[in-house]
């Protein structure tokens, strides 16, 4: 949410609303007394939902902006 306002001021988009639902799953297999312990993300879902005066398109151009500027999206995109 922090990008989609920066994003959002640059382009100078109006946001009078915003609430993101972040849902994440992950999974736990081995044993802590085996010493075989492994986590691991299975995936992550997020659903943004915003209310803006302005135009649609000039809405959008600043999310996908944001999605592409947001560092933790981009890590799980694409892991180091």
């Amino acid at each position: 949410m922090t990008q989609v306002s920066r994003y959002g001021h640059m382009l100078k988009v109006r946001v009078t609303r915003m609430t993101m639902h972040v849902k994440a799953s992950f999974r736990v297999t081995g044993s802590v007394l085996d010493d075989t312990i492994d986590g691991e993300m299975l995936g992550a879902e997020t659903t943004l939902e915003l209310e803006s005066p302005d135009p649609p398109a000039r809405v959008a151009r600043a999310v996908r902006n944001a999605e592409r500027g947001c560092f933790v999206m981009q890590a799980l995109l694409r892991p180091v």
